[in-house]
């Protein structure tokens, strides 16, 4: 869904892609929506025009646009208003006598959008292109530059886009426009859901139980059994997800997808004796490397910023078989990482937590966390928890420090470092409480949920299909907070509290599991085939001067027709793939 409100009365006429719903009025305001999106909540009041894109709930009630309304009528303040919500969304509230637009993002950033203020003009779109292309602005090849060269986090989240002056509005945020001033403050933040710790194992498994029932419920009071499946990996996550709906007696249809076979760890035979168990049917969906090649292809048609990761175009295409089987609500169950620490690195901050507190289990985590996640790629030893203790945290005041990292930077052109050098400062992302805690908050806005959430938007809006995701409940989310850390990490097992607490439903084979595949996209390996080869050559002689100003594009083609995948980090051909697709359909 596409909005473009302008306090310019110049503003350009709108293409045919657009319709206009409300003509300018002597303030100069426009309202316009994109023909293949007009489901949308607004109200236009006498004193104002709010308009609603997403859901949002508050004490598991809907709330409208006249529910904002009648709440901004004499109100000054909206951030108590707002910090009560829950959902996915963004508001855009015009106060017509106060000529003001405020601008306002869910606590968890699940929505985007993009606004840009200049000339006494304010652009505001879910679509950093319509706001590029209204606004006239220019392409910003330095934030280009460093997507492609660095982890892809260390770009996400945060205000900058790809276009110059236009900016994101940052997760938990209240923008407001008036005249020259704006006023941007957070109404929301991770350290107001700090209350007692719930620490008693039986106390919290309780807890849990219960309102991930209750979550699960609440989704399925919103979908029909026939238009909705399940994504089901194999995992944890989504098996709980599978008998929860089971209990509920309202077994889901699902699905596996499977992108190559004789993986180390199969899946799809998991996910199969998953489905006979909880769910009414499953199918497997098939994906190939050609698949895969030919729907990015396509991508760019209606992503509008470049892909962080090939899961983004991963999904988009599973589900797109899935949208052409009949069903439009899928049912996920991947969001529980960030809930129970189990992300890897979760563990090097739990560890620096009990380095500074208890010896004893100190020495008896780490050697559990060698013992069970060692690997020859990824090496687990003291050494490497010693390196990470004494470079990515301040011991002070146990805020993180962000590090940022080129990835394959013997392909970056010397002369092109300098532009890069403001993208290469040491920040520091500030505590709420524990190093483990902090890195969760981080994690959730910046480093791991936002990349991945910006692109789900975009495929939801492509296919015209809804999400729906029972770890994603914002009061879940606040149970979990307060859960002690080592109801989450226990003996080197991540996500303990979520195992035990539905043990009597989850296979064995899975319950002892450390590692997990789920839909992510074997890019790594189909790079180093012939066909992709072929593919990235061809793509990288397209390369235009914006990008080859920065990186050795000649080196990079050499690199791949010796097949000398060692210097090639996986993350950064990507990136620099999906650079170029992207500016080629929007930059200029």
């Amino acid at each position: 869904m596409h909005y473009i409100f302008s306090i310019n009365p110049l503003i350009e006429a709108l293409d045919e892609d657009f319709i206009k719903f409300f003509s300018q009025d002597k303030d100069g305001f426009l309202f316009a929506v994109n023909k293949n999106h007009v489901e949308f909540d607004y109200i236009d009041s006498h004193d104002y025009f709010v308009c609603v894109s997403g859901d949002i709930e508050k004490n598991q009630r809907t709330i409208y646009s006249k529910d904002i309304v009648s709440y901004l009528t004499g109100c000054e303040n909206y951030k108590s208003f707002f910090r009560d919500l829950n959902g996915q969304f963004i508001v855009i509230i015009y106060d017509k006598k106060r000529g003001q637009v405020t601008l306002v993002r869910d606590k968890r950033g699940f929505k985007t959008c993009y606004y840009k203020n200049e000339n006494n003009s304010l652009y505001i779109s879910e679509d950093p292109v319509c706001v590029k292309r209204l606004s006239k602005s220019k392409f910003d090849k330095n934030n280009l530059a460093f997507f492609i060269c660095s982890h892809y986090s260390r770009f996400w989240g945060r205000k900058q886009s790809f276009f110059q002056g236009i900016f994101q509005i940052e997760p938990a945020n209240i923008i407001c426009f008036s005249d020259s001033t704006v006023v941007s403050e957070k109404y929301w933040s991770f350290e107001f859901e700090n209350s007692e710790i719930i620490s008693n194992f039986s106390d919290a498994s309780n807890l849990l139980e219960k309102n991930l029932h209750k979550s699960m419920q609440n989704i399925l009071d919103k979908v029909d059994d026939e238009s909705t499946i399940l994504a089901l990996s194999g995992g944890m996550d989504s098996t709980v997800v599978a008998a929860l709906a089971n209990n509920l007696k309202r077994p889901l249809n699902s699905f596996t997808a499977q992108y190559q076979e004789n993986l180390e760890i199969n899946e799809v035979k998991l996910a199969e004796e998953v489905a006979k168990k909880h769910t009414r049917s499953w199918r497997p969906i098939n994906v190939n490397a050609e698949d895969f090649l030919q729907h990015l292809d396509s991508v760019y048609d209606w992503l509008k910023i470049p892909a962080a990761s090939s899961s983004i175009v991963g999904y988009d295409l599973i589900f797109s078989k899935v949208k052409d089987l009949g069903f439009n609500n899928i049912i996920l169950g991947g969001s529980s990482d960030n809930l129970f620490n189990g992300n890897h690195p979760d563990f090097l901050y739990y560890l620096s937590d009990l380095y500074e507190g208890s010896d004893k289990k100190f020495s008896h985590e780490l050697n559990c966390w060698i013992k069970l996640h060692h690997t020859n790629q990824f090496k687990k030893d003291p050494s490497v928890f010693n390196s990470f203790y004494s470079c990515n945290l301040n011991h002070q005041n146990k805020n993180l420090r962000v590090i940022p990292r080129i990835i394959s930077g013997e392909f970056l052109r010397s002369e092109a470092l300098n532009y890069l050098q403001d993208y290469l400062e040491i920040y520091e992302f500030q505590s709420t409480g524990s190093y483990l805690s902090t890195y969760a908050a981080y994690s959730h806005w910046y480093s791991a949920v936002q990349p991945m959430i910006t692109g789900m938007d975009a495929t939801a809006l492509n296919l015209n299909i809804k999400y729906h995701d029972p770890y994603l409940s914002q009061f879940l989310h606040n149970l979990t907070w307060n859960f002690s850390p080592e109801l989450k990490i226990r003996d080197g097992i991540n996500k303990y509290i979520l195992r035990k607490t539905f043990d009597d439903i989850l296979p064995e084979s899975i319950i002892r599991r450390h590692t997990k595949v789920g839909f992510d996209v074997p890019f790594s390996s189909w790079m180093k085939t012939e066909m992709y080869k072929e593919f990235l050559i061809q793509n990288l002689k397209n390369t235009s001067s914006n990008i080859s100003f920065y990186f050795d594009i000649e080196k990079i083609i050499d690199s791949i027709v010796k097949s000398d995948f060692s210097t090639l980090d996986p993350m950064f051909m990507w990136q620099l793939i999906n650079a170029n697709l992207w500016e080629r359909a929007y930059a200029n």
